[in-house]
């Protein structure tokens, strides 16, 4: 029994260890830089001067010491606005779409060539929306950890 289940996790560990052609490969490389989103921060110029700027507003004149955690809180900020700047654009491209499809009088019909090619835009920005709401519960959650660290912090220097 043990040597049967051995054989089928190998078998499907081949058939799931991600795209085989070189073509696959290379898109899937692409997956993270589509947006921006998973690149770190402190690569980002513009963006990590911003956080730094955030970082010493919440530390405060005191703050020396809890400039780390600060900028950790900071980074979270400017992730969350990158993420809904982002959701921002996708929704605009959808209303935009939308009124292009209105404006030019298209059948409603399901059937239609011009509707079947509508819906699938329009669940591609789906998908992208379902995305961007992954990368912003993450980047809650983050930034939840880094408040309670630096409140933490603060404490600690005040005892």
């Amino acid at each position: 029994m043990n040597s049967e289940r051995s054989r089928v996790n190998r078998e499907n560990s081949k058939r799931s260890t991600g795209p085989k052609s070189t073509a696959g490969k290379a898109r899937v490389a692409k997956n993270a830089t589509t947006h921006g989103l998973a690149i770190p921060l402190r690569s980002l110029r513009e963006l990590s001067s911003e956080a730094k700027i955030i970082a010493l507003k919440i530390a405060g004149r005191q703050g020396k010491s809890r400039l780390e955690f600060a900028h950790a809180v900071a980074e979270t900020i400017v992730d969350l606005r990158r993420i809904r700047a982002i959701r921002l654009q996708v929704y605009e491209d959808l209303h935009r779409i939308m009124m292009e499809h209105s404006a030019q009088g298209q059948k409603t019909s399901l059937q239609s060539r011009n509707a079947l090619g509508l819906l699938e835009v329009v669940a591609g920005r789906f998908k992208k929306l379902e995305r961007l709401e992954r990368y912003e519960k993450r980047a809650l959650s983050r930034r939840k950890r880094a408040v309670c660290a630096f409140e933490e912090a603060s404490l600690m220097e005040v005892d």
